[in-house]
């Protein structure tokens, strides 16, 4: 019948096919897994991303806001952002605490200004108050523009 199939039964091919069927369903497996630990590791890092993006975003937000922005506002910010902690490297941790205590320094300036006379007590000086104010809000519009470079390190689509 066949020349190159003399001397081979079916049950032995069967044999044979069968074998390379289980390789051929093993490769398949293996290569299923691999793409699905490629998919969950870009995923991790699209997740990171969104939660850096997030605290960016109050970030700017915040600091955008400094005019109208009250001390409730700034403790309303430094929760919004706790995160930070855990998902940048310290100094942005540290830029971010210094922002909120520049903008609680501003805010309760703009508080005591607000305050009757007899409620400020002797020692305010209004111009010293002034003062304070205008350095704070040039301080937080500063930061406005240095946001970017802090956060550019994090954020780079390029080095997901």
């Amino acid at each position: 019948m066949c020349g190159f199939l003399d001397g081979w039964s079916w049950s032995l091919i069967f044999w044979y096919a069968q074998g390379l069927l289980t390789l051929v369903i093993a490769g398949t497996v293996g290569y299923i897994a691999y793409q699905q630990h490629w998919t969950n590791k870009l995923r991790a890092k699209l997740d990171l991303f969104d939660r850096r993006f997030r605290v960016f975003l109050k970030v700017r937000s915040m600091l955008s806001s400094v005019e109208s922005a009250n001390e409730a506002d700034f403790l309303k910010f430094r929760t919004g952002v706790a995160e930070a902690y855990f998902i940048f490297e310290p100094e942005i941790e540290a830029w971010i605490h210094e922002i909120y205590l520049h903008g609680k320094k501003l805010a309760m300036a703009r508080r005591v200004r607000k305050l009757h006379p007899l409620e400020r007590g002797d020692d305010w000086d209004p111009v010293k108050n002034a003062q304070t104010m205008a350095d704070e809000e040039t301080w937080l519009g500063g930061q406005l523009v240095i946001a970017k470079e802090k956060f550019l390190r994090y954020l780079d689509v390029r080095k997901l």
